[in-house]
């Protein structure tokens, strides 16, 4: 993410951009509160299909407090942007039943 200084990185931490795009995947998985990422987290079925580390939701939160209200909006403006074009890329029968199911 263009712009972005990393949030604290150390062996077992997550970089920025790690904290954002495991943020969108949340998002993509139909979670929408802090709880989700502990969701996510405990799949291990889905884990091997993750593109990155799912913190937990105590971590989420303290790392989405390190972010200034410019870097949210551009974090949520990144994240409907990749819902769209991940809706987008459905076929039409799927998209109607993701959207209005």
């Amino acid at each position: 993410m263009r712009g972005q200084a990393p949030v604290k990185e150390r062996d077992r931490g997550l970089t920025g951009g790690e904290f954002v795009l495991g943020c969108a995947v949340v998002q993509l998985t139909g979670e929408d509160h802090l709880v989700g990422f502990d969701r996510l987290r405990a799949d291990a079925v889905g884990e091997g299909l993750r593109p990155a580390p799912v913190p937990a939701a105590t971590t989420a939160a303290t790392l989405a407090a390190r972010f200034g209200q410019r870097q949210r909006e551009g974090i949520e403006t990144a994240c409907a942007q990749l819902t769209g074009r991940a809706v987008g890329a459905l076929p039409v029968a799927e998209r109607a039943r993701v959207l209005y199911d």
